[in-house]
């Protein structure tokens, strides 16, 4: 908070602020892209990690057999 307020007080803030803006988003796209080769690498394996009941004793209830069927195409899931 200290810091906020002395870049503030020199002026610094708005491009302090810019800077950490742009490097949130590239990191943001960065992790998109990651999550994006994983599931359409390989997307039983990502199913399975990403939402364990999907195979676990969970399977037949009816919210899993949902997301299940709305991530049956690897379109679907991107």
């Amino acid at each position: 908070m200290a810091r906020l307020r002395a870049l503030n007080a020199s002026g610094e803030l708005r491009e302090y602020a810019s800077r950490r803006l742009a490097q949130k988003v590239r990191t943001d796209a960065m992790i998109v892209a990651k999550v994006r080769e994983r599931v359409l690498g390989d997307p039983v394996r990502w199913l399975r990690k990403a939402v364990p009941a999907s195979y676990g004793p969970d399977a037949d209830k009816q919210g899993v057999k949902a997301i299940r069927e709305s991530l049956g195409t690897k379109e679907a899931m991107v």
